[in-house]
């Protein structure tokens, strides 16, 4: 049997089913409250910031910092003096700009 939005009651079909989120009113359910959240609203940091600032300041872990990690950050600024950081941080960035929105938003709240 078939979901159906509960704001419009589409059918939720495909990935979008799979995401919970309704490909009509954009709308998706929260885990832990009761309303929709539409996607626009949808509380996080940005995953462009932050693919951004870990392509050019991945040396020195800036989007660590952004996005929460704080000890990461400082443990990666120690040895900035060394290009494993900057590697690491083009890497992250890559990473960061083919991640789905929703999959940054769940693993960076």
């Amino acid at each position: 049997m078939a979901r159906s939005c509960e704001r419009c009651a589409t059918p939720l079909r495909g990935e979008w089913a799979a995401r919970g989120v309704c490909a009509e009113c954009q709308s998706r359910r929260h885990p832990v409250l009761e309303d929709p959240i539409p996607l626009a609203q949808a509380p996080g940091k940005g995953r462009g910031i932050a693919a951004a600032s870990a392509f050019f300041l991945g040396g020195l872990r800036a989007h660590r910092f952004y996005l929460g990690n704080y000890l990461a950050g400082l443990v990666y600024l120690v040895f900035c003096w060394t290009l494993i950081p900057s590697l690491a941080g083009m890497i992250e960035g890559i990473r960061f700009a083919l991640m789905d929105d929703a999959e940054f938003n769940h693993r960076f709240p």
